[in-house]
């Protein structure tokens, strides 16, 4: 998992956060001085998609697991992408 932080890190962000060792939302509370984030890409799943809304306001949610629920979107201006990476693996095509 340390690659992937470090490749993270190469992209420059104003900040990361590695979930796996740091508090999320201490982290984000101090960075943010309680504020919103613009954006957050979510490698984790619905239930911690659904969790990272309370930190954006007008941003952009990017999950790559599962789609979260969109009524949660609605009062918050939110924008979401989602990349399937899973139907290009089930697909049984290269293309």
């Amino acid at each position: 998992m340390q690659g992937i932080y470090d490749y993270v890190k190469q992209l420059a962000p104003d900040a990361s956060i590695n979930y796996q060792n740091e508090d999320l939302d201490n982290k984000l509370s101090d960075l943010t001085d309680e504020l919103s984030v613009d954006l957050i890409i979510d490698t984790v799943g619905k239930k911690e998609a659904e969790l990272d809304f309370r930190w954006l306001y007008n941003g952009r949610l990017v999950t790559i697991v599962d789609v979260p629920s969109p009524l949660i979107m609605f009062d918050r201006g939110l924008g979401v992408d989602v990349v399937d990476l899973g139907g290009a693996h089930l697909s049984g095509t290269p293309y």
